[in-house]
């Protein structure tokens, strides 16, 4: 791995912050409207046709839930941006497909 300059930010990171802040600035604003989501029923249609901070939202949750069954208390912002854009893939391909079952099927 090369040298990192002070103030170098990858893009992979980059990407990583703006799905958590886009989650989190959903989650905090005032006046938004509150929404219960069954993520045992959202097809990837459903993910992939939905606001950017909502997707963000939804991948962040889904990390944490199966980080949960894991039984492991860490973040690996690496693992979940990859891991998000294999699901993204999976469901450009796959839309009528739960979200849960597509990574159910892409980490077994």
């Amino acid at each position: 791995m090369g040298q990192r300059h002070e103030g170098e930010f990858p893009m992979r990171k980059a990407f990583t912050a703006a799905v958590l802040a886009a989650g989190l600035a959903t989650a905090a604003a005032p006046g938004v409207r509150a929404e219960v989501i069954n993520m045992a029923t959202i097809t990837c249609k459903e993910l992939l046709d939905g606001k950017e901070e909502d997707i963000g939202t939804i991948l962040m949750w889904l990390h944490g839930f199966y980080a949960g069954r894991a039984n492991t208390t860490t973040l690996d912002t690496d693992a979940l941006t990859t891991d998000s854009e294999k699901i993204g893939q999976y469901c450009a391909q796959n839309p009528t497909v739960t979200v849960m079952q597509a990574i159910e099927r892409l980490f077994r």
